[in-house]
């Protein structure tokens, strides 16, 4: 802080008479500073010494505005809450205690703006002057645009080493490879497939033809018996930059087999269940070449749009016939067959697609076959219900010849249950004979001891309730009603009776003589 006349601060003070001279005035400022990289002039205080005055610095040297410098004066005259910065640029590192910024040194670089210090040139890199942002790469070597500046220069990597064919048919090629033996200081290798003679849309590439992190390809779509090239290039992120004109690489030459002679034919669908497809087809057609005997089959199975086989399994068998096991219920499978002979693998058959069942497994049967087991399977069903008929009118027949010779005969020839009007009429009678339940013990009437039969029977019959009889089914007629099978229950236990309806007028009194015959030992329930 410090005073000083307004003209001696806004220009040199003229010579004024005595007589005109006043008292001085006198301003307080705050002082000249720098910090944070921004200069701060000499700024005089406010009015009052309350107000606070806002001061706006000026960058270093070398260094430039990441955040506007503020810095604010009081009425006393000193500087408080300084705000923003200056940082040092590229190529400039900060010196804190004189703040300034310093030109990096030969052989140093600082690659952005800010408080870092230059640091030495990475390896295969250098900085042949001062004030260097990046080292310049050394001849063939280079740095991608995304590589960091403080990363190494890198080279292109050799070729890839031991190119070998692993498996050789009449459409399919399978090649490997090693590393190559210079990976040119980089991680981000990728190997390029090219084929000279290979028909773009038909050769396809698996993985790709551009692989990361793998050094085998299979190439399946070839022509038989057609000698193709292929180069295995291997690349990195810095092979666009190399100013060789031949990129390294590694060949090979490849010849593919000899298809066999005919295809698999007549390929079709025989059994399909719920986790199970069946398929049978014939042989392929041979000439007589031994060359061109089967050897094998390889049936193929694969969901719908897994066209590229990688969920796909496979039966080798030299059988007509293949059943795939496990599989998915509802889910459309596509199955292919093919054929090897000494030649190699003939050509897969077209795709036939099928649907698995559902759970309840219902078989699914191949047309020609199915066909054939429809009809077999309708004669069955046909033999079947004339049997079952004959059977039903045979036990009718007998039936009814046994109720008509029952009614033939004496009432107590026959055990019956009479149900009319709600009432049950239990006959429990086996020629003359009536028994009578006493306790646990059964004892023999003879009804022609009595004079009178209705005396026998009003002594040895008994009501029975309704409730307890239950009527199954109709089994057969007589001259009183139709006779039912049903059940009696008696203390708990359920016991097999015959029941007898009567027809509409039927004499109410069980013990009345009917058509010359009298019912015995009727025992009337309600």
């Amino acid at each position: 802080m410090r005073r000083e006349c307004i003209a001696k601060i806004f220009g040199a003070c003229p010579t004024i008479p005595d007589s005109e001279k006043t008292l001085p005035v006198y301003y307080i400022t705050c002082p000249e500073v720098t910090i944070n990289f921004a200069h701060f002039p000499v700024t005089p205080t406010g009015k009052e010494v309350t107000l606070i005055e806002q001061a706006t610095g000026k960058c270093v040297k070398n260094a430039e505005v990441v955040e506007p410098p503020t810095y604010l004066c009081k009425g006393d005259g000193k500087w408080t809450l300084p705000t923003g910065a200056c940082k040092c640029k590229a190529g400039f590192e900060p010196d804190f205690e004189k703040q300034t910024c310093n030109v990096c040194p030969s052989g140093k670089f600082k690659s952005e703006v800010g408080d870092n210090l230059c640091q030495p040139c990475p390896e295969h890199s250098k900085a042949p002057s001062s004030g260097f942002s990046e080292c310049t790469c050394d001849n063939d070597y280079y740095r991608a645009p995304s590589d960091p500046k403080n990363m190494s220069c890198t080279q292109p990597p050799s070729a890839p080493q031991n190119l070998s064919l692993n498996f050789v048919d009449q459409s399919t090629v399978m090649l490997s490879w090693t590393l190559p033996d210079r990976l040119g200081g980089r991680i981000d290798t990728v190997y390029r497939i090219k084929c000279d003679a290979c028909t773009a849309g038909i050769v396809q590439y698996t993985p790709n033809a551009e692989i990361f992190n793998d050094t085998k390809v299979t190439i399946t779509g070839l022509n038989a018996v057609t000698t193709y090239r292929f180069q295995v290039f291997a690349e990195n992120g810095v092979s666009h930059l190399s100013t060789k004109t031949n990129p390294e690489y590694a060949d090979l030459t490849v010849t593919t087999e000899a298809s066999i002679v005919s295809s698999i034919t007549n390929v079709r669908i025989t059994s399909v269940k719920s986790s199970e497809i069946t398929l049978i087809w014939e042989a392929p057609v041979v000439d007589g070449d031994v060359e061109n005997e089967i050897e094998t089959y390889e049936v193929r199975c694969f969901p719908r749009g897994d066209m590229d086989y990688s969920n796909s399994s496979s039966i080798l068998t030299k059988d007509l016939t293949a059943t795939f096991t496990g599989l998915m219920q509802r889910t459309e499978y596509g199955l292919q067959v093919r054929a090897k002979s000494k030649r190699g693998w003939g050509a897969y058959s077209p795709v036939i697609f099928k649907t698995t069942g559902q759970v309840f497994k219902t078989a699914y049967v191949g047309d020609d076959d199915g066909f054939r087991l429809q009809l077999v399977a309708g004669g069955i069903v046909a033999i079947v219900v004339v049997i079952a008929a004959a059977i039903v009118l045979t036990v009718v027949f007998l039936k009814s010849r046994s109720n008509d010779e029952c009614n033939k005969k004496q009432p107590s020839d026959c055990d019956t249950l009479e149900y009319r009007n709600g009432e049950v009429k239990l006959k429990r009678t086996d020629d003359t004979i009536i028994y009578r339940n006493r306790g646990s013990s059964r004892t023999y009437i003879d009804p022609h001891t009595y004079e009178d039969p209705n005396q026998a029977v009003r002594e040895f019959a008994r009501e029975i309730d309704a409730g307890c009889i239950t009527i199954e089914a109709i089994i057969g007629g007589g001259e009183f009603g139709d006779v039912c099978k049903g059940k009696l229950k008696m203390n708990g236990i359920d016991i097999d009776v015959a029941i007898k309806t009567l027809k509409a007028g039927s004499l109410e009194n069980p013990g009345t003589i009917s058509n010359g015959s009298f019912d015995y030992g009727s025992i009337r329930t309600s």
